[in-house]
């Protein structure tokens, strides 16, 4: 996405928001085409043999990726994006539905810790060691050989996964995508605390979208910051994170509990408002150093790290509801059904932004305090009628 931001756009007469929104659109749309396909696979067939063809599968895109990198072949590096949010659609649901079947109950809130940890440190490395890459002059080299490097690796750590039988091997594939999905959907549904948590899960990527798109415009109109402030409010967040999924297994003490959710809304809903507030009205152009040694500007880190932490909190022990309340057979295509709703909540988290900061000209600042109070929307679905348990 980088090299695309900032070497595509140089090279070609293309402009840079359309270029970026189609890649992110190419790499969400085959959550929508192909989770649920993705879901049965993986309920039909052995899990830690399925995860090796599919980490296989990652080592020859990113092959065709470092091809399409030392060439500058960017129309095709989109295509890659493409077959990688194919490869990301069959990889979740094998990846989560894994867990029970190697994992005690006790031990899911720390599993999915974990993995969600692991996940976004993943992604803040990737953003900083691609901004460093893209210093060098010969980047494009480096890339190559990196993308295929961490492919490899991948696929080395997964000879190492223990089997995971077959959830049931009677399932006959439906390739019809809109039957398909419609079926895993309602299916899902049947259980109404698990599709609560489903919705919820998907929320928590609805708000992660909608701070991380605009965290840059945030950092260079609000902040007056450079692209050093860029990397340091998405490195706060992604640690928040970070520590907030580490922090659950201590605070759960190994059970899903509603009050552990319920915190993790009501922070998301506190420090997100804080945001709103503790921003001063003018700045002086800054970058990452001065966050340190101005009040008022390590305020607005604290609230972004507060956010992050207890979008950690949050999410953790909804992924372990999820597993724990599925039937064997469809753990993997109610994981699916949340790759599905994740992408639709994403894709409205983009015309949500649209809406109110291009068309009804609210401020960023504004912006996230709307995103603060929604939470309390959320408390009150989650909480109505019946509890999650």
């Amino acid at each position: 996405m980088l090299i695309l931001a900032f070497s595509a756009t140089s090279n070609l007469s293309v402009d840079s928001n359309v270029l970026l929104n189609l890649a992110a659109g190419l790499f969400i749309l085959p959550f929508l085409l192909f989770s649920s396909i993705a879901g049965q696979i993986t309920d039909k067939y052995e899990k830690s043999a399925l995860v090796r063809k599919v980490k296989f599968a990652e080592i020859i895109i990113m092959v065709l990726a470092a091809a399409a990198l030392y060439f500058e072949a960017y129309y095709s590096l989109l295509f890659v994006l493409f077959l990688m949010g194919c490869q990301s659609t069959l990889f979740g649901p094998v990846k989560y539905a894994l867990l029970p079947q190697h994992l005690a109950k006790g031990e899911l809130v720390g599993g999915n810790a974990l993995v969600e940890m692991a996940t976004f440190v993943a992604i803040l490395l990737g953003t900083i060691f691609a901004g460093i890459i893209l210093e060098s002059d010969s980047h494009r080299e480096v890339c190559a050989v990196a993308v295929v490097a961490l492919a490899v690796i991948g696929y080395l750590s997964s000879l190492n996964i223990p089997e995971a039988p077959s959830s049931d091997t009677s399932i006959e594939l439906d390739l019809n995508i809109v039957r398909g999905t419609c079926a895993q959907i309602k299916q899902a549904a049947t259980d109404k605390i698990s599709f609560k948590a489903v919705i919820a899960v998907s929320w928590f990527w609805f708000l992660g979208a909608s701070y991380l798109t605009q965290f840059p415009n945030f950092a260079r109109v609000v902040l007056n910051g450079d692209t050093s402030v860029v990397t340091l409010l998405l490195t706060i967040f992604s640690l928040g994170i970070g520590l907030g999924s580490l922090m659950v297994e201590r605070l759960s003490r190994r059970y899903i509990t509603q009050s552990l959710v319920n915190s993790g809304i009501a922070g998301l809903a506190v420090f997100g408002f804080c945001l709103y507030l503790v921003i001063p009205e003018t700045i002086n152009p800054t970058d990452w150093k001065v966050f340190f040694s101005q009040l008022s500007l390590s305020l607005i880190l604290l609230c972004v790290l507060g956010i992050g932490i207890f979008g950690g909190v949050f999410i953790v022990p909804l992924y372990a509801l999820i597993q724990i309340r599925a039937k064997p057979e469809f753990r993997a295509r109610i994981i699916a059904v949340i790759n599905i709703i994740n992408a639709l909540f994403m894709v409205f988290s983009a015309v949500f932004a649209m809406l109110l900061l291009g068309i009804v000209g609210l401020s960023i600042p504004i912006f996230f305090a709307i995103l603060a109070i929604l939470n309390i929307v959320l408390f009150w679905y989650l909480n109505r009628d019946f509890a999650l348990s």
